[in-house]
This record gives structure tokens, C-alpha cells and sequence, in this order.
């Protein structure tokens, strides 16, 4: 969908009540658990090389990422997407998505999540706050929350 969608009250509870149930820091606790989530929901159909679209991909555990066996290229399951070389592990994006869509659900503006609210959640620099908080306005104003929406809404009312 174009990139002039906004999101309504409706869009925002459709998220919320997919979000899992025990809350997403425990859903995933681990950042292993975030990185197979994300590359679930990045190729459904199994990992292929973002070079030349082969399926014949290894992986390269040491360093958490993946090598084409014909192009030689290497990626992570972050490369080419809004998490291309973030400092911050899944699991913190994984709670401030979960944070932004609690608080634009509620469409009251003392609820509505500022960068000092998250940066004092998150306990990162202001600067980080921001560049989160812009970054996932951005990804979760997609139609089914963009690609990290899809990631933490995991519930039985999935988008």
C-alpha cells in the first residue's frame, strides 16, 4: 500500500489484540527467539539470498548470519530492512513496537509515547529513542503493522 496510509483507532486495536498474551518481553525472552521470529516472517518460504535470489543459502553461526553458496553474498536477517545496522538487539524493538502500539491505541494524547517516555522505558540515549520511535511510526503505519508488527503480533487475532 502506498506510503500515504494512516492508521485508524481500528488498525491500532487490530494490533493490540494480536499482541501475545504474556506481553511481548516474555514471548521473547531471548534474542535468538526475536532473530527466528523475524526470519520467519521475512521468508516464509525459507531464506534466499537478497544478491541474486538463490535458495542455496548457508549459515554462518559465529556471526549470526548467512552466506549464498552461489554468489558468495553475505546477510543477516536485519539486512536490507529498518533494522539494517542497529546497535539494539530485536528484543528492544520487538517491547518499543509493543509500547507505540499500546499507547496510539488508547488515542489519547497524554497515552501517545513521546521519545523521553521511551528513552526513559528503554533506558537509551534520547537520540536512540528518536530514531526508534520514527523508524517504527514509519514500519507500524503499514496496513498488518509492516514488518516488525507482523513479527510481535503473534496472537490468535493476527493481522
Amino acid at each position: 500500500m502506498a506510503a500515504w496510509y494512516v492508521m485508524t483507532r481500528e488498525d491500532w486495536y487490530q494490533l493490540l489484540i494480536a499482541l501475545p498474551a504474556e506481553g511481548v518481553k516474555r514471548h521473547f525472552d531471548t534474542e535468538d527467539k526475536c532473530i527466528e521470529r523475524l526470519a520467519t516472517v521475512r521468508w516464509p518460504a525459507g531464506v534466499f539470498c537478497s544478491s541474486c535470489g538463490a535458495k542455496d543459502v548457508g549459515r554462518i553461526k559465529t556471526r549470526k548470519s548467512y552466506q549464498c553458496r552461489e554468489c558468495r553474498h553475505q546477510f543477516t536477517v536485519t539486512s536490507e530492512t529498518i533494522l539494517h545496522r542497529t546497535h539494539l538487539d530485536l528484543a528492544t524493538w520487538f517491547i518499543a513496537a509493543e509500547l507505540m502500539i499500546t499507547a496510539y491505541e488508547r488515542d489519547r494524547a497524554q497515552d501517545l509515547l513521546t521519545s523521553e517516555k521511551l528513552k526513559t522505558k528503554l533506558k537509551v540515549t534520547y537520540k536512540v529513542a528518536y530514531d526508534l520511535r520514527r523508524k517504527l511510526n514509519a514500519d507500524l503505519a503499514h496496513p498488518s503493522g509492516g514488518l516488525i508488527g507482523r513479527c510481535i503480533c503473534v496472537g490468535s487475532g493476527s493481522v
